[in-house]
């Protein structure tokens, strides 16, 4: 993750496809010289012919949604002494965990998503090019005449395709489908080649029968996306990449200010990173469509949640990240500036205001996502890199008393953490936004060491609708694990073993973005994130459902008789006869309990 992307995933609604009408007579009959002796060589033909269609693309935004502001990812760059800020980018592209900028002036540099946003002048790959794509064994890019130029990684000279009376602004190498595509702003269209060079299609792009002026060009999950400049706006299409190019989504862009915007990089299926001229306060900012993370998940709900109060935070918290209770009533409460604020019970006053220091890393904006507590009195803060540093409370003060690592696969990002006081056990859930990668629940003894992993599992399986969940917080109460969904408005419930015994549905007011939860009797208290031009949302109490439907829970040492009913595991089951000891969800042909219903169903 670049940073707290957070928050963070329900599908929308495809559009309806563009009519595309087909012109046979438009076909460019010219031929495409290629001046390489390399391409020659490889697989690239020296007198390449369109041998498909050309046609029309209707860009559709009837339905179109909003991609707002995520995360301002050029105001929180570290720069080196005597090194300039970005000013100006004309094409950006993620290599991750670099992403690569390039300026009008022509200077080219990285900002390390590694190393919190560090930025790197590099080499120019190309003098004079205005937008820049890696391919297979090389670099694309176009410099604003009538030529695609290539350059190997092996640093051979640079190569060229002649494409007379064209102005290439814009090309992007798509390597889902091996295609390369080429923007001509004279002609407003839109080149496909494929991987062997050759000229397959060309769309001229239109908008109610107005031509298009496209200004970044990406790609993701086998679809291309179109960053647009047009009355009233700019716009993000994304489209097939069939032979219609088919509007599936799209989406208006609204940031504070006008200003040009110059290129994009998508980075998932509802978030990108935009680039902007420097009359901005913000170069290169990641924006993403906020109603995506909402509604419900593949698991049916089993409750919901009921709003008690709200408390106001103070004015200096901005952008809260963690939260977590005190043993005298108090709280805890960490942001994205690396800061923990003690705050009275009801949240009304700073008793303390700590600014974390950490010496093996630089905490950055955004860094900290979680603070834990063993004792009630000093807590731990953790960064999204996995540090931890201990501070111990001294009277009013605190001062820091150790730092160290977690030992955990540096490929895991974590987003909450939660402890057991009674088996001194911490559990953690990986956040991935990969919904084809196991999403597992981490135990950790109290000298912070992976004692377990447990699969998060549904119904005793484990499932692929579990990892769509995203974790985003987590919280322990009663033997129960209550995990903070990134990508619904949704809580789970888990066992201790990662089991998902209820789905709680909440209303997203007043919390935009939560960011994290704690449960104390009965009733769930939720923060949440907000962005730079956005107040602090409050924090929000609710109860929570009753998770055993008016039943009591099974106890192993509980004897139990004919028609006796508990529950386990989210499921209400009743007894056939005498038992002690028989585990009700351990289910066989002559169990003594038989499973009635899920709890809330």
């Amino acid at each position: 993750m670049m940073q707290r992307t957070s928050h963070h995933l329900s599908l929308l609604a495809s559009f309806a496809a563009a009519t595309v009408s087909i012109n046979l007579s438009a076909f460019e009959s010219s031929p495409t010289y290629l001046n390489s002796s390399y391409f020659n060589k490889a697989q690239l033909s020296k007198n390449t012919r369109i041998n498909s269609y050309a046609g029309s693309a209707y860009l559709n935004k009837d339905n179109n949604g909003i991609l707002e502001e995520s995360f301002p990812i050029s105001e929180y760059v570290l720069y080196p002494d005597g090194e300039a800020e970005i000013e100006d980018p004309i094409s950006i592209y993620l290599d991750f965990p670099l992403l690569n900028v390039i300026e009008q002036s022509g200077r080219h540099g990285t900002i390390n998503a590694a190393t919190e946003l560090s930025y790197q002048s590099q080499t120019p790959i190309a003098v004079d090019s205005i937008d820049i794509s890696p391919g297979v064994m090389g670099v694309w890019y176009v410099k604003g005449d009538d030529q695609i130029y290539f350059k190997a990684d092996s640093g051979c000279s640079e190569q060229s395709f002649n494409f007379p009376n064209r102005n290439l602004t814009e090309i992007h190498w798509d390597s889902e489908n091996l295609a390369l595509w080429a923007f001509d702003q004279i002609a407003g269209d839109l080149l496909r080649l494929n991987w062997s060079g050759e000229l397959e299609q060309i769309h001229n792009l239109t908008q109610n029968n107005q031509q298009i002026q496209i200004n970044g060009l990406s790609s993701y999950d086998g679809n291309l996306w179109l960053l647009t400049d047009e009355a009233p706006g700019q716009f993000v299409y994304e489209l097939s990449t069939s032979d219609d190019l088919a509007t599936q989504r799209s989406w208006k862009i609204e940031l504070a200010g006008e200003t040009d915007y110059t290129d994009i990089q998508v980075f998932d299926k509802y978030s990108a990173f935009i680039s902007r001229s420097s009359d901005s306060d913000a170069t290169i900012i990641q924006v993403k469509d906020k109603s995506a993370y909402t509604g419900d998940g593949p698991l049916s709900n089993t409750g919901q949640l009921s709003m008690l109060n709200t408390h106001d935070l103070p004015d200096e918290i901005r952008q809260p990240s963690g939260i977590y209770p005190r043993l005298d009533g108090g709280w805890w409460v960490a942001t994205d500036q690396a800061e923990v604020f003690e705050l009275t019970a009801d949240f009304s006053e700073i008793r303390a205001r700590v600014k974390l220091e950490f010496e093996d890393i630089v905490c950055n904006q955004g860094c900290i996502e979680m603070v834990v507590s063993t004792d009630g009195s000093s807590f731990y803060a953790i960064s999204d890199s996995k540090q931890v540093v201990h501070y111990q409370q001294y009277g009013s003060d605190y001062q820091k008393a150790a730092e160290f690592s977690l030992e955990i696969s540096p490929d895991q990002d974590f987003a909450g953490i939660a402890y057991n006081p009674d088996s001194e056990n911490f559990y953690m859930v990986n956040n991935s936004v990969d919904e084809f990668e196991q999403d597992t629940l981490y135990v950790l003894d109290k000298n912070w060491q992976v004692q377990q992993q447990f699969p998060l599992s549904f119904n005793g399986n484990i499932i692929e609708e579990a990892n769509e969940y995203n974790a985003e917080g987590i919280a322990y109460s009663n033997n129960k694990l209550y995990l903070l969904s990134a990508a619904f408005t949704e809580i789970l419930v888990l066992s201790t073993e990662g089991a998902i015994e209820q789905v709680i549905d909440f209303s997203q007011d007043p919390i935009s973005e939560p960011s994290d939860l704690s449960v104390i009797d009965n009733q769930l208290w939720m923060i949440g994130d907000n962005e730079r031009n956005e107040p602090t949302a409050p924090v929000a109490v609710f109860s929570l459902p009753d998770q055993y439907c008016g039943f009591k829970p099974w106890l192993a040492d509980k004897i139990y008789t004919r028609g006796d009913k508990v529950v386990k595991d989210g499921f209400i089951y009743r007894a056939k006869w005498w038992t002690i000891g028989d585990d009700p969800s351990k289910q066989y042909p002559w169990s003594v309990w038989k499973k009635i219903r899920r709890c809330g169903n």
